[in-house]
């Protein structure tokens, strides 16, 4: 999953760009993401409006360490 507290960007901080398929990879992970019941949104201590926000963050918008 991508939710993490640092939530900076390739475009805040000025690295390189996420490969396509690391954007696939994120994209694949949100879809998943929303499609989880809140049982186990729970159990990853997420709330649904977490979940939801993450999912509809853009594909190219991914964590900064995947970009290192």
């Amino acid at each position: 999953m991508t939710y993490f507290s640092d939530t900076r960007t390739f475009n805040s901080v000025g690295r390189g760009r996420p490969t396509i398929s690391q954007m696939i990879s994120v994209w694949k992970q949100r879809r998943q993401l929303r499609a989880m019941d809140d049982r186990t949104l729970s159990d990853l201590e997420l709330s649904r409006q977490e979940a939801l926000t993450e999912a509809q963050r853009p594909m190219w918008d991914v964590p900064v360490h995947w970009l290192r």
